[in-house]
């Protein structure tokens, strides 16, 4: 699906790292920007606070993720009033898929935007 996520920025956490530069990549292409947490692997949970603090939004696969990481993430973005989106896999088409069903307020975002018009 085709999808503009408004220069937003998306946290994945988990996943495989293999894929990480063409997820960066396939959101760079949809107008966002991608950063990721490892979900515990090197990165350490501590770091999930402020690296939720920095996102607009936080998807994680249920796959490839821990279930410690995926439980604070959801504490963390609840706390935080962020929208996360568990996926199905951490394959690129979960990915997209998921970040399809994100609902960022456009409408605002333009007209933030726009530069009034003076006579």
């Amino acid at each position: 699906p085709k999808c503009n996520l408004l220069g937003k920025c998306i946290l994945y956490i988990g996943g495989r790292e293999s894929n990480i530069c063409r997820m960066c990549n396939l959101v760079n292409k949809m107008n966002g920007r991608l950063i990721h947490h490892d979900g515990g692997k090197e990165d350490s949970l501590i770091k999930l606070k402020g690296a939720i603090s920095s996102a607009d939004a936080v998807i994680f696969p249920v796959d490839c993720v821990s279930h410690s990481s995926a439980l604070e993430a959801k504490k963390l973005c609840k706390k935080m009033v962020k929208p996360f989106m568990p996926i199905r896999s951490s394959s690129l088409s979960s990915l997209v898929n998921g970040l399809a069903e994100f609902k960022f307020d456009d409408d605002k975002y333009s007209v933030a935007n726009e530069k009034p018009n003076k006579p």
